[in-house]
């Protein structure tokens, strides 16, 4: 057999090999939304719609052809090398064909097909609708991918291929990075991402925080610490803040004012709301839309043992989403100031991957979820003012302790004197 003949031939299969492949992954990737959208870009009438509307016309007979390219150059290979080496010269077609085929006719055109997958489909899309349109090509597919999707488990026989978290993180990256969508944009499309594995706990205001009336109060006692806190609802607790026997509203508050009844206990005015209790573990977007359903503005947070762990609103999910939301009656306090050369002062309730972000210490991960829980866990006791812990290159030193409860943490690298300096420069965060 001529040398030339044979090479030239494996050349074009491996080439016609590899844009099988190529159209293969790239129709295989890409979603309908997706479809549309470029469709819409390039001003196409459901070009590339039509044709993932029913990818198998495509896809089919693209690997068809690409295992009959492969086949014909492992053939051509194997006579070529018998002829020469004997029957050596058989497991020598098989390892150049494994070398040529992984890298050329797989590898490759798989990575260019997910890398530049929008660009692929568009180049593309005139070779698969002529792919879908040969009459011999389907009838050789139809009864394959018949007996294909009989094999195949139910799970797998879905229309769109499912796309993970880290590919819309990198897809929203992108997009950003070429102003496609704003930075603000992507960093909303992150956190909708995040919320997802958010749980109640991570996001409630917790118990020391919270500030409840007594069922005994009186409405004037009520409207008093309403004005002193700015809240619009308080919970009422009974025989302590473990028995939260449900909620009072401003706006009834002051309806009961109105009519003159600002001295009556707050029992005796029917103002007091049924509240609801959800564990510690339920998920904030879960929550969110149950909240929104059932018209509540204020959920009750319960740990494993039934105790009172916090409290939760709308806001403070929605806040997770856009950012700390402050009204005229906030007392903005920066969860971070900067203090210059890699000195940080930060709240004890800082998340600690918040906290990864802004310094990128790689702090340890437990079964805390801010500053103050990790240095409580660090040091294995309640910190006192001034005292201090190493983790992974830096220094956490315990600046103000109130009643056993870490309040604010001065953050240093390891090598950096203690001493927060003066006139602090508030960060971008909190």
């Amino acid at each position: 057999m001529n040398l030339l003949v044979v090479s030239l031939a494996a050349l074009v299969l491996t080439v016609f090999a590899a844009l099988m492949r190529l159209i293969e992954v790239t129709f295989t990737r890409l979603s309908r939304a997706r479809a549309a959208g470029l469709d819409e870009v390039d001003g196409t009438e459901d070009r590339l719609v039509s044709l993932i509307a029913d990818r198998s016309r495509v896809v089919g007979p693209a690997a068809l052809l690409r295992l009959l390219a492969q086949a014909g150059i492992i053939v051509m290979l194997t006579v070529v090398f018998t002829d020469r080496m004997g029957a050596l010269g058989g497991l020598v077609a098989i390892a150049v064909f494994g070398a040529i085929g992984f890298v050329i006719m797989e590898s490759t055109p798989h990575r260019w097909a997910i890398e530049n997958n929008d660009r692929m489909a568009r180049t593309l899309a005139g070779t698969a609708r002529r792919l879908s349109r040969f009459p011999l090509l389907l009838v050789l597919c139809r009864p394959l991918l018949s007996v294909a999707s009989l094999l195949a488990p139910r799970s797998m026989q879905q229309g769109d291929p499912e796309v993970g978290e880290d590919e819309l993180l990198a897809l929203a990256e992108a997009a950003a990075a070429s102003d496609v969508i704003d930075d603000d944009e992507a960093e909303i499309i992150e956190s909708l991402i995040e919320l997802g594995d958010t749980i109640a706990r991570e996001v409630m205001v917790p118990r020391p925080d919270m500030v409840t009336i007594p069922h005994g109060a009186t409405v004037r006692d009520a409207v008093r610490l309403v004005l002193d806190h700015g809240f619009t609802r308080l919970p009422v607790a009974g025989d302590g803040v473990d028995d939260i026997v449900g909620v009072v509203l401003a706006k009834d508050l002051m309806r009961v004012q109105l009519s003159g009844r600002i001295d009556l206990p707050l029992d005796s005015v029917d103002v007091i709301r049924t509240v609801r209790f959800v564990p510690e573990s339920k998920r904030a977007g879960e929550l969110m839309r149950e909240m929104q359903a059932e018209r509540m503005h204020l959920c009750v947070v319960v740990d494993e043992y039934g105790g009172i762990a916090g409290l939760i609103t709308l806001e403070d999910i929605i806040e997770e989403l856009v950012g700390e939301i402050v009204d005229e009656y906030d007392e903005e306090v920066p969860l971070v100031e900067k203090l210059g050369g890699g000195v940080y002062r930060v709240s004890g309730k800082l998340p600690i991957d918040d906290l990864d972000e802004i310094i990128d210490g790689n702090f340890p991960e437990g079964e805390w979820d801010t500053v103050g829980g990790l240095m409580l866990d660090l040091l294995g006791k309640v910190p006192e003012e001034g005292d201090s812990v190493d983790s992974n290159g830096h220094v956490l030193i315990a600046e103000r302790v109130e009643q056993r409860r870490v309040d604010s943490v001065i953050i240093q690298p390891a090598h950096v004197e203690s001493g927060t300096g003066a006139g602090a420069e508030e960060a971008e965060v909190g």
